[in-house]
């Protein structure tokens, strides 16, 4: 939240810099030893991962974006497999929604950084297919909630 919130006061630099620390962090031994061994996946990262990706697309370093995005989808995917284990039961329903929020919105980012740089249509098609079965994929979740809710 502090990257976005610099971000969006005009400083570009220190959100910058906050958005590295994170992605930093998750290859260091605060991101790779966890409690739980790899059941839980930290999905903190992937805010680092979007927001140094869309900063670096404003700068027109869509090559750059795109490795930033594709880290994020690879963390993403992983969460978004086992977002309904029971290790995600007592995740709170706003976190989930922000998370499926951020997934969406890492994809849209990814496709204009692939359309920038003339990405292969192959290309561009495999991350909205991704996105069409993320979306699917939430739709099946709210029906199941409201299903459970009664």
């Amino acid at each position: 939240h502090l990257g976005d919130a610099l971000l969006a006061v005009g400083k570009t630099q220190d959100a910058e810099n906050i958005y590295r620390i994170m992605t930093e962090l998750e290859h260091a031994p605060y991101g790779t030893v966890r409690a739980m061994g790899d059941e839980l996946v930290e999905t903190e990262f992937v805010y680092g991962q979007v927001g140094l990706a869309e900063i670096e697309m404003r700068q027109g370093q869509d090559a750059e974006a795109i490795k930033h995005l594709a880290d994020a989808d690879a963390l993403m995917r992983l969460y978004w497999s086992r977002r309904n284990t029971l290790s995600y039961a007592i995740m709170p329903q706003e976190k989930r929604e922000a998370l499926y929020r951020l997934y969406l919105r890492m994809l849209s980012d990814w496709q204009q950084a692939l359309r920038q740089t003339h990405a292969s249509a192959s290309v561009l098609d495999a991350v909205a297919q991704e996105e069409a079965k993320v979306r699917q994929d939430h739709a099946k979740d709210q029906a199941t909630q409201a299903g459970t809710a009664l």
